[in-house]
């Protein structure tokens, strides 16, 4: 009759191992002896991970080699619940030595513990009441704080034998910038009001006059700038004016004309964007003032003028003229005289 005490694989194994009392042909006493293994905790808890949740360089790696790769997590900037699944370890042991906790320490990267950690990890429990081990957050990650774009830690599994064993993973938590900064244009004036002048009639052989200065503290395609004039500009400035999409360099694509009267002033509305998704941008204007310089000639303007009778003698303004000057840097600097014989 089976004993249900015995478990069926120790039962197995011991009618295999039958001890025969008498080695006669003719008869022979066979006793079964039941013998009941108890588990000693010999075996501390292993993470054992497929080769998809660890990243490697070859593909000709041994187990050993895997199980020594840190586990790579990452996480988006901003993200405040955390909650990524973490590997579970496993101990060869018995029930009453296997795993009962879970614990993490965060280092830095000098190897020594945080004293302000920012993660730790929280324990569920599924239907057959196994341990599944989560990490959470202590507070949201910033990319631009240097210190949390990457984190070390180790993620220890600890069994319940008398003298606990323990089994460790190194984990690395990188942080994935997101598009969370604008960019911000530095001021290179002390006056908002203050205006930046150029002379009329020149392209100042193609140098910029003026380079917009922007950052961005985000990384990677998330602080690629793009410089250029508002839709809503006027539209003589595309015509006049150049900006580099890429340094934000302005040049002046045609000379201006100070005698045409809307050449005088120019506000240049300018958007400097990032290449995130989805971008964002930040504006700024440009006041230009254009200078007059003296590039037009007098012109001897006629308003009255008589005929005169020979021999006559005529004491009144026989004509009368007046000059004319386009350039405002000349008025009231007109001189003339007469070089008649």
């Amino acid at each position: 009759m089976k004993d249900h005490r015995i478990p069926d694989e120790y039962e197995e194994q011991l009618r295999r191992n039958s001890i025969k009392l008498n080695e006669s042909n003719e008869q022979q006493i066979i006793i079964h002896l039941y013998i009941q293994i108890n588990d000693a905790n010999d075996n501390p808890p292993r993470f054992f991970m497929s080769t998809n949740m660890i990243q490697y360089d070859s593909f000709n790696r041994s187990q050993q080699q895997l199980l020594n790769r840190p586990f790579i997590i990452y996480i988006r900037e901003g993200d405040t619940n955390g909650f990524e699944g973490l590997p579970i370890a496993s101990d060869a042991d018995s029930e009453l030595n296997g795993i009962v906790k879970y614990k993490l320490i965060e280092y830095t990267n000098n190897g020594d513990p945080v004293k302000e950690p920012r993660l730790n990890i929280t324990m569920t429990y599924d239907h057959i009441h196994s341990i599944n081990p989560k990490l959470i957050l202590l507070r949201s990650l910033d990319y631009e704080h240097i210190d949390d774009r990457e984190i070390y830690a180790t993620f220890y599994a600890i069994d319940g034998g008398d003298s606990s064993l323990t089994g460790s993973l190194s984990i690395i938590i990188r942080l994935l910038d997101m598009n969370d900064n604008p960019p911000i244009i530095m001021k290179q004036f002390t006056k908002p009001e203050q205006y930046i002048t150029l002379p009329e009639n020149t392209t100042l052989d193609n140098k910029p006059f003026y380079i917009v200065n922007a950052t961005d503290a985000d990384s990677g395609e998330n602080s690629r700038l793009i410089y250029s004039f508002s839709p809503l500009a006027n539209s003589l400035i595309p015509m006049k004016f150049h900006i580099d999409s890429i340094n934000g360099a302005i040049r002046i694509r045609e000379p201006l004309d100070y005698e045409v009267y809307s050449q005088r002033q120019f506000l240049l509305p300018i958007i400097v964007k990032d290449s995130g998704s989805p971008p964002l941008s930040c504006t700024t204007s440009i006041s230009i003032q254009i200078k007059d310089i003296n590039d037009n000639i007098p012109t001897l303007m006629i308003q009255e003028n008589m005929t005169i009778p020979e021999g006559q003698l005529f004491t009144k303004p026989i004509i009368r003229f007046y000059i004319k000057d386009e350039d405002e840097v000349s008025h009231g600097k007109v001189s003339y005289s007469d070089h008649s014989d």
